[in-house]
């Protein structure tokens, strides 16, 4: 059975700062199989994704799909229902690493590229199916989607075909709270920025317990 597979996943997770000084990190604990982690980002997606945006797709809910070799789940909307394929971002062959020694910096331009890669294979992939949805989720916070690596990918998906007709990110904070975006089709202020100077820009993670840092390119604003 599916809910048999066991699937790794990463750290992720989220930090409080107290007026104390005192730090309290609370790890997201994912389920052990794919299928249960799958069901987990799907009803995490279902609690979070916003209001006014599920309103206006006339989303009711995101349901798992019951057949495995069908896609991942399929999203009901007011008069039908759209397929929808579930994606983890985790680059471990890449940069041949583990979850554990994955890279702490995040140059924007690289791991948008590397995102693009699996969107585009997905593309190619459901090629029959018409105008599926995909939601791209993280378990691990040195993977995690940043609003520039956002900006990027979702400029690039409007240059060049694809099969999606809307394309999500989750990034889990706690084991039954997360952040979910629209990648694409994306927000109109994102077509007036230069892709190519987000692209240089390169994001510290030194420690999760201490959050991240920027570290802009000389010749940016």
């Amino acid at each position: 059975m599916k809910d048999k597979h066991r699937k790794p996943s990463g750290d992720s997770g989220a930090t409080k700062v107290y007026s104390t000084g005192e730090v309290v990190r609370t790890p997201t604990v994912f389920p052990q199989s794919k299928a249960q982690i799958e069901r987990h980002v799907i009803e995490l997606f279902n609690a979070f994704l916003p209001s006014n945006q599920r309103r206006w797709l006339g989303l009711r809910s995101v349901e798992q799909a019951s057949r495995e070799d069908d896609l991942d789940c399929i999203a009901h909307v007011q008069g039908s229902d759209v397929p929808m394929d579930l994606m983890e971002f985790a680059p471990l062959s890449d940069f041949k690493v583990t979850y554990d020694t994955g890279p702490s910096i995040q140059v924007v331009g690289q791991h948008a590229d590397l995102l693009l890669q699996r969107i585009y294979s997905k593309s190619a992939r459901y090629a029959a199916i018409k105008h599926p949805w995909l939601l791209i989720y993280t378990t691990d916070w040195k993977f995690s989607i940043s609003d520039e690596m956002r900006s990027v990918v979702g400029w690039e998906l409007i240059k060049r075909h694809h099969v999606f007709e809307r394309v999500f990110s989750l990034r889990p904070l706690f084991s039954s709270e997360a952040t979910v975006h629209q990648i694409y089709p994306c927000d109109p202020h994102i077509l007036r920025l230069d892709p190519e100077r987000l692209r240089k820009a390169s994001i510290l993670r030194p420690n999760q317990n201490k959050g991240y840092a920027y570290s802009i390119p000389a010749d940016m604003p």
